[in-house]
């Protein structure tokens, strides 16, 4: 949810948290990875415990800057003085105006989401195989 995300050559994004764990990915990833990878690649991210190297994070579009690891907050408090430098009125109103897309998918998805990830947990053991109960 970051206006500019800046990775060190080192990192890797991975989700973990849901589907290996048989959990579904309703929190809001399931929002938030389409709009910023794309619908076919936040399937597969989201579904297939992939671990996306920096650089792949960059080419798909997660992540703005790869740089060395040492490097990764002196270049983030440089964006961050150019920013600084502009009105904040302009800087809210920009920032307002580039998330309204993500502020309008939440409202519309994320009640869903959430619904199904509590509602699938509350199912399945953590294995994932055995029902709980019948319903």
């Amino acid at each position: 949810m970051c206006d500019v995300v800046v990775a060190s050559e080192d990192a890797t994004l991975m989700d973990r948290a849901h589907f290996k764990q048989v959990v579904v990915p309703g929190d809001g990833v399931h929002v938030i990875w389409p709009l910023v990878v794309g619908q076919n690649r936040a399937r597969y991210f989201l579904t297939t415990d992939l671990r996306l190297t920096a650089q792949e994070a960059k080419e798909w579009g997660a992540v703005n800057e790869v740089v060395p690891k040492d490097t990764v907050l002196t270049r983030a408090h440089e964006i961050a003085a150019k920013l600084l430098v502009k009105p904040t009125t302009t800087r809210r109103f920009t920032r307002h105006l580039l998330t309204q897309s993500f502020r309008k998918a939440a409202v519309s998805e994320l009640n869903h989401g959430l619904l199904l990830e509590g509602y699938g947990m509350q199912i399945y053991t953590p294995t994932g195989d055995q029902p709980l109960h019948k319903g």
